[in-house]
């Protein structure tokens, strides 16, 4: 088996396996009749405002929740 036809099963099996994980992501299931609010947003109390929003550079709590909180649903199983 030539080195080229080695890649291309490797990047087949490689997209076969990714669309099998992704088929797991579902969006919130709201109720009929649920009243939401108008305005969608996160308020969380912090304490102070962060230096930097860079992964590789957080260096306190206050960064670490807001990576955290932005990050949630990219690194959870």
């Amino acid at each position: 088996m030539t080195l080229n036809k080695k890649n291309h099963i490797t990047r087949t099996l490689l997209a076969v396996s990714m669309l099998a994980m992704s088929g797991g992501a579902l969006a919130a299931q709201v109720p009929p009749g649920t009243q939401l609010a108008e305005k969608q947003e996160l308020v969380r109390n912090n304490g102070s405002e962060p230096a930097s929003l860079d992964p590789h550079k957080v260096e306190s709590d206050v960064e670490f929740n807001i990576i955290s909180d932005l990050f949630e649903g990219l690194v959870n199983v």
